[in-house]
């Protein structure tokens, strides 16, 4: 809906003619094409006038994809709440996990880092923030904290704070293991709020609830 206003309100420009897959288009205001689960039709410049284009796609990246990293670093870790690592294809119901969120600013200049994890749909969020971190997990050190976390709509946003000449962040969160099945479990994203071209993705894969024991 945004998108379309901004194409109802954008101001026109010379007449342009284009030919969308068999349809022929001739108009002065912007043209936007859809597509969802499919491939776009061809688009051919059949006026005199020079045209613009833009692609736009969004979406979950396929399991185990990662992201080329420029600017940052960011890994994702599983522990149950004695501090052992956890294989998320082998949990069961109502087993909690601690999510913990490590990485690094490697760009230039001022970072403004925002950290999306999203929960596979099995998983529901117990705590954004751990209170007394180190009287409740006295394995989970060096939390560097964040100016702000929350879980919203099955994600875990965050906006970690730098530590140290390395600008490193570690976070970390409580999710619960709630649905029997299996699942994706998206990577873990980082992206400046500023320079979205600086960002990393942390591997995706699949986690496997069973039921409780």
């Amino acid at each position: 809906w945004i998108i379309r206003a901004g194409l109802a309100q954008a101001s026109t420009g010379p007449a342009f003619a284009l030919k969308v897959g068999d349809r022929t288009i001739q108009q002065s205001a912007a043209f936007a094409v859809s597509g969802v689960g499919q491939s776009l039709p061809s688009i051919k410049n059949v006026g005199d006038v020079p045209v613009h284009a833009a692609v736009t796609i969004t979406g979950a990246p396929a399991a185990g994809e990662a992201k080329d990293q420029a600017g940052y670093e960011v890994q994702r870790w599983s522990f149950d709440t004695s501090g052992k690592a956890v294989d998320p294809t082998s949990m069961r119901q109502g087993d909690l996990a601690v999510i913990v969120l490590t990485g690094r600013f490697t760009g230039q200049g001022d970072a403004h880092p925002l950290l999306t994890d999203p929960l596979p749909a099995g998983w529901e969020a117990e705590a954004a923030e751990i209170a007394d971190p180190a009287n409740r997990y006295p394995w989970l050190k060096d939390l560097t904290g964040a100016g702000h976390a929350a879980v919203r709509n099955g994600r875990y946003v965050a906006t970690p704070r730098l530590s140290g000449e390395h600008h490193e962040f570690k976070l970390a969160y409580v999710v619960r293991a709630a649905v029997r099945g299996q699942f994706n479990m998206p990577g873990t994203v980082i992206e400046d709020m500023v320079l979205p071209g600086l960002s990393a993705r942390a591997p995706g894969g699949r986690t496997k609830v069973d039921p409780a024991s």
